[in-house]
């Protein structure tokens, strides 16, 4: 089974979804532990990676947050998009 890249980055873009509004703490989320591996490789000081894994809890916390408001309250979406034509016109 052959991929291309157009495939993959067609499956990675999920457009008008809820969930992609929580896109940027997914990043930030794999961005931070990312950084936390590389520093446990690289013997970086342990202040260091106590403040990235606080970042993680902080991020991963507020995706929590989102995922809970966009799912228990999925009208908040419809009221935002309303707001948004209204102040982009």
């Amino acid at each position: 089974m052959a991929f291309s890249l157009k495939d993959i980055l067609k499956q990675a873009d999920i457009g008008k979804s809820r969930s992609s509004i929580v896109n940027p703490l997914q990043w930030a989320l794999v961005i931070l532990i990312v950084g936390i591996a590389l520093f446990l490789l690289a013997g970086a000081p342990s202040w260091l990676i106590v403040e990235f894994a606080a970042m993680v809890a902080v991020v991963f916390v507020l995706m929590m947050v989102a995922f809970d408001i966009l799912w228990s309250r999925p009208q908040v979406l419809c009221g935002l998009k309303a707001l948004i034509s209204r102040n982009t016109k």
